[in-house]
């Protein structure tokens, strides 16, 4: 059965929280830059290396394998949140070399959702490291999974090795 993510505590000074809600914030699951081969997913991880260890966490979710992809996606490219909800979720990849146009993509359950086109990857601008980046609240139910997904054939996407690359989101209610 589901954890119940509804109960509130209060701290010391009357703040109301909500203990174990479904939360992550994760990086690249690979200590290298990868290249993309056209239309891939990306692994995650909640390595807490270097200064990442302020922010990388995994509470209540969890991490498995997508079909294919970089960054050891096909064993953790899959996050699967554990109650129905509404969920403030945010990812951004950065482009370390400039092959072309592309676009980032955000898959629940296999199926895309949204789409952010990303001009700033082509040689076009003549100039590396541009951002894709999604922000949004996506209304989930239990077992739910999320996947993030690069078409961009010869992008290179850092690991953990550059803190720029992120996935990260929360259950609001």
């Amino acid at each position: 059965m589901p954890k119940a993510y509804t109960i509130q505590k209060q701290d010391l000074y009357g703040r109301a929280y909500t203990p174990g809600q479904p939360s992550w914030c994760l990086r690249p699951n690979s200590g290298v830059n990868a290249t993309n081969t056209g239309n891939d997913y990306i692994g995650w991880s909640n390595s807490t290396t270097n200064s990442s260890s302020k922010v990388c966490h995994i509470t209540g979710v969890t991490l498995t394998g997508s079909s294919s992809g970089i960054h050891n996606a096909t064993s953790t490219g899959r996050l699967t949140v554990p109650v129905a909800g509404k969920y403030k979720i945010w990812v951004t990849i950065r482009g370390e070399n400039m092959p072309n146009q592309g676009n980032l993509y955000l898959d629940v359950n296999g199926s895309n959702i949204a789409r952010q086109h990303v001009e700033i990857w082509g040689p076009t601008y003549g100039y590396p490291y541009g951002h894709g980046f999604m922000e949004l609240v996506l209304d989930l139910n239990a077992n739910d999974y999320i996947e993030v997904r690069v078409a961009c054939t010869g992008l290179a996407v850092s690991g953990v090795n550059d803190t720029v690359n992120w996935f990260a989101g929360h259950l609001i209610g």
